[in-house]
C-alpha cells in the first residue's frame, strides 16, 4: 500500500481539475492523465511502445521531489501467458448465472467479471494487446464467443451483442458447476491449466453435460436453481422433454473428436434454433428467470 499511496499522492499533486475535490478526485485525475497521454501519443505519432510492458513490471516506483523514478529491479520473473479464454469459461458461466437478472450490458459484465477475478490475475493478464485492449478483457470476450459457439449463450435479436445471457444448456451447465464448486473453499478458482479434450471448450463444461444421463437428472439439475415446486416444469414439460432429446444428440456430437472444429462451432447456433422451435423461447427464458432463487443459493457460498 505504501507504493500505491505515494503514486496517488503524486498524481494528486501534479494534476488539478477545477472544482473537483473529495475521494473520487484521484480517479478522475487518472482518467484525465490517460486522455492526455493518449492525445500526446497521437500528436507525436508514436508507432509502438519504446518502454515495454515487460520492462515496466520489473521496476520499482519511487517519488522524490515530485518526480516519479522508475528503478530497475534485480528480480526477473517469467511473465508467462496469463489465463486463456478456455480457462475463463467456467468462472464466466458462474458469473452470468449469479447475475442472471441484472441484465448488465457486455462492457459492464466484462468490468465486473474481471474485477471479481482480479486477485487471481497476474500482471500479464493486464497487458494491452496489439489492438490496445487489456488482455483479460479480450480473453473474456473470446470466452463468451466460444460459449455462444457451443450453445451455452443465447443469440437472439434482443441479445445481439449487447449482453450475454445463458441459454437453457448454459443454465443447465452453470447449475451443475455452481453446486459442485459451492463445496470448494475457492468456488471462483480459475483452472490452473487448459483442461480441454475438445478444442475450444472446457473439460469441466463437457463433463457437466455428459453427466446428465436421463430426463429426470436434466430436470433435477435445472430445478436446483429455482424456487421449490416451480410451475414452469409442468407448464413447459413437453418442451423440456423435447429439449432433452435434442440435448442427447448434441452432447454426443459436441464430444466427438472426429468432427472438424469449423463444423463443431456450427452445432451451437443450430441447436439453439432447434430449441426455440420446440418451445424453449423468450417466454420460457423469462419465466425461468422469474422462478430462480439465486440470492438464497449464493449467500455464504460465492
Amino acid at each position: 500500500m505504501e507504493e500505491q499511496d505515494k503514486l496517488e499522492a503524486w498524481i494528486d499533486g501534479i494534476i488539478a481539475i477545477d472544482g473537483l475535490r473529495g475521494p473520487d478526485a484521484v480517479d478522475a485525475k487518472l482518467d484525465a492523465l490517460g486522455y492526455v497521454v493518449d492525445r500526446l501519443k497521437r500528436l507525436r505519432k508514436a508507432k509502438g511502445p519504446s518502454f515495454s510492458f515487460e520492462q515496466y513490471v520489473h521496476v520499482q516506483h519511487d517519488v522524490i521531489d515530485n518526480v516519479l523514478f522508475l528503478v530497475p529491479s534485480n528480480v526477473r520473473e517469467e511473465l508467462g501467458k496469463g489465463f486463456s479464454p478456455v480457462q475463463l469459461q467456467v468462472p464466466l458461466l458462474l458469473f452470468l448465472l449469479i447475475h442472471h437478472r441484472d441484465r448488465h450490458n457486455v462492457l459492464d459484465i466484462i468490468d465486473l467479471f474481471t474485477g471479481r477475478l482480479a486477485n487471481q490475475f497476474k500482471e500479464v493478464d493486464y497487458k494491452r494487446t496489439d489492438t490496445g485492449v487489456i488482455r483479460c478483457y479480450t480473453n473474456t470476450r473470446f470466452a463468451a464467443k466460444r460459449l455462444r459457439d457451443y450453445g451455452l449463450l443465447r443469440y437472439t435479436h434482443k441479445e445481439a451483442y449487447k449482453t450475454w445471457e445463458l441459454s437453457l444448456i448454459g443454465l443447465l451447465v452453470a447449475s451443475v458447476l455452481f453446486h459442485e464448486r459451492a463445496k470448494n473453499d475457492e468456488p471462483w478458482q480459475i483452472p490452473s491449466k487448459e483442461l480441454n479434450t475438445v478444442s475450444g471448450i472446457s473439460q469441466e463444461i463437457l463433463s457437466a453435460l455428459q453427466g446428465v444421463h436421463d430426463y429426470q437428472a436434466f430436470v433435477e439439475r435445472l430445478s436446483r436453481i429455482c424456487k421449490p415446486r416451480a410451475d414452469l416444469f409442468s407448464t413447459f414439460g413437453p418442451a423440456l422433454e423435447r429439449a432433452y432429446k435434442l440435448l442427447q444428440g448434441y452432447v454426443q456430437a459436441l464430444g466427438s473428436k472426429d468432427l472438424k472444429e469449423a463444423e463443431r462451432r456450427k452445432l451451437g447456433p443450430r441447436f439453439i434454433k432447434q430449441l426455440e422451435q420446440e418451445g424453449i423461447d423468450d417466454k420460457f427464458h423469462e419465466e425461468f428467470s422469474q422462478c430462480m432463487q439465486l440470492d438464497e443459493l449464493v449467500r455464504g457460498k460465492f
